[in-house]
């Protein structure tokens, strides 16, 4: 009877040792698991801000293309409509400064001048004079002539609005013509005295006061050939004008 309670004893400590050498083991099996899931939190809440952070980005880069369509459109129809004013004003720039009537255009232009030449020009005494006034209507006329003329000429600006000038010309006219150039329109033109050849050399200096207004000072060599074999040597000319248009 003693022995039985002896082994019973025995049973029970061998019973109590194997649990408390059980309850360390899941302990240790709780903490780990709580520091897993703690980590999976951590990293889940890292992932949320990173695809937030790329949201916002994707939203940033969307904006801004949003932004350069909206203005390529806008700018767009500002080019559209600047074309569409542009077109609507060239035929009233092409008329402005002229009068129109049907298929009629009239306009004209005019200058004051300082003229001084030759002693056989048409100006053999200086004066100063209102001068190249006229009126244009356009028209076209076959005069059937056969004269043939040809000039060259260049202009270079020296500063903003002032500039210099030269033009050279040549005129032939076989078996002879009524051509006045700087002559006496008297002489060379109603007296019978015909011309076979003539060049001018011009060369001037030019201030631009405004788009409609030009103040000018030029002088003019002119040589010229008659049929009958005279020469037109003294027709040189010198000219102060203030030229406008309207």
């Amino acid at each position: 009877m003693a022995h039985n309670r002896t082994r019973a004893a025995l049973y029970a400590c061998v019973v109590a040792l194997v649990t408390l050498a059980g309850a360390p083991s899941r302990a240790d099996d709780s903490a780990q698991t709580s520091e897993r899931l703690r980590q999976l939190e951590l990293q889940n809440q890292q992932l949320q801000d990173q695809l937030r952070r790329q949201q916002e980005l994707i939203d940033s880069l969307s904006r801004k293309v949003n932004e350069i369509q909206e203005t390529n459109t806008q700018r767009g129809k500002e080019l559209e409509d600047l074309h569409t004013e542009m077109k609507e004003a060239a035929p009233a720039a092409k008329n402005s400064g002229a009068f129109s009537l049907n298929k009629v255009s009239i306009s004209g232009e005019g200058g004051v001048a300082f003229f001084a030449g030759g002693s056989q020009s048409a100006y053999p005494n200086p004066e100063f004079r209102v001068d190249e006034a006229k009126l244009f209507v356009d028209s076209t006329a076959d005069n059937h002539r056969d004269i043939y003329y040809y000039c060259v000429e260049g202009v270079h600006d020296l500063v903003r609005k002032l500039y210099a000038g030269a033009r050279f010309s040549q005129i032939f006219a076989p078996n002879g013509f009524p051509i006045a150039a700087n002559g006496d329109p008297s002489q060379f033109l109603f007296s019978g005295t015909l011309t076979d050849e003539i060049w001018r050399l011009s060369l001037c200096l030019g201030y631009r006061w405004s788009e409609n207004l030009i103040l000018k000072t030029e002088y003019t060599f002119e040589r010229g050939k008659e049929v009958g074999g005279g020469t037109r040597n003294h027709e040189d000319l010198f000219a102060i004008q203030a030229a406008f248009k309207f």
